[in-house]
């Protein structure tokens, strides 16, 4: 047997190891195998969606508001990102929340708790993620004020925060 010394000070502070494992797309495709739980994908569908979305703003962003009507200058386009950590710090509360309605609805059904409950949250967050997305798609289309997108971005960015923890903490009630 390999006798295993301890990690020096300097080791110890390294950011990564280098292993000699060898890399084999076999060990990505195992991994692959959670996939078979239902929660799993769809919390995996959820993330990825909203992931699009976020990309969506980010690709489009410049294209929609340094354009006529709005004529944004750079400095003006970052500002309008702050929307977006409205929309963040909000969806947090809100899904900091869900614990709280986890509680009062497993009073409400004799004491059992169901990670199910944690599902009715994200009906808000679609709703809302919904709106935003076409807000801000419709919004420079039709030459609203510029307000209308940045407010659609504040709701997307609610529905990424909150849909994406629920559907984490509701995969991780599950198994």
């Amino acid at each position: 047997s390999k006798d295993i010394k301890p990690k020096t000070y300097i080791e110890l502070l390294k950011p990564f190891i280098i292993t000699e494992n060898k890399f084999s797309v076999l060990s990505i495709l195992k991994n692959l195998i959670v996939l078979r739980y239902p929660a799993v994908t769809w919390a995996a569908i959820v993330y990825g969606l909203q992931m699009c979305w976020l990309s969506l703003i980010t690709v489009s962003q410049s294209e929609f508001f340094q354009a006529p009507p709005y004529n944004f200058s750079a400095d003006a386009l970052g500002l309008l990102n702050l929307s977006m950590t409205v929309g963040n710090t909000i969806g947090g509360i809100y899904a900091a929340f869900s614990d709280k309605f986890v509680i009062y609805m497993s009073q409400k059904n004799g004491g059992i708790f169901e990670p199910e409950f944690r599902l009715l949250m994200n009906i808000v967050p679609l709703v809302l993620n919904v709106g935003g997305l076409f807000m801000y798609g419709l919004g420079p289309l039709y030459g609203a004020p510029w307000i209308v997108g940045a407010i659609g971005i504040a709701l997307i960015s609610f529905g990424i925060c909150t849909t994406t923890s629920l559907a984490v903490t509701y995969v991780l009630e599950c198994y």
